[in-house]
């Protein structure tokens, strides 16, 4: 990870300097839900932030052209391991961080609900299947 710096107010926030960062606690591994995912490399606790999910997002603008990095493979599931959260880094725009929402072994593939994202997170309209 490195840092940026929002150009209109010079606050500085944590991102993936490219999409194939590496993490101590993770990498991009095959899914035994689909595809690629995201798979633990060490226990993770409750509440451990894992990634940013997000580069800044302007306020009021859908945060999906804003997405990137590593959590960009995360798969859904209906009892997720993690959740997203948005946080405000100044009155313009805020960053959508992934954290940790029970104690993940190593080898567990980290998921999050989509249904979640979209409906509380503003990624938009929910598949039915994501309920």
């Amino acid at each position: 990870m490195t840092s940026a710096k929002d150009l209109r107010t010079g606050v500085e926030f944590s991102v993936w300097s490219s999409a194939f960062d590496v993490s101590p606690l993770y990498h991009i591994g095959i899914s035994s839900i689909q595809g690629e995912g995201v798979i633990s490399d060490k226990e993770i606790m409750p509440n451990t932030v894992l990634s940013p999910l997000t580069t800044p997002v302007p306020i009021g603008e859908n945060p999906w052209p804003y997405s990137s990095g590593p959590m960009m493979k995360m798969n859904h599931s209906k009892t997720p391991n993690a959740t997203a959260y948005r946080q405000d880094i100044n009155p313009a725009s805020y960053v959508i961080y992934v954290k940790a929402n029970t104690y993940i072994l190593p080898g567990e593939e980290i998921t999050l609900n989509y249904d979640i994202l979209n409906k509380e997170l503003g990624y938009g309209k929910s598949e039915p299947w994501y309920k």
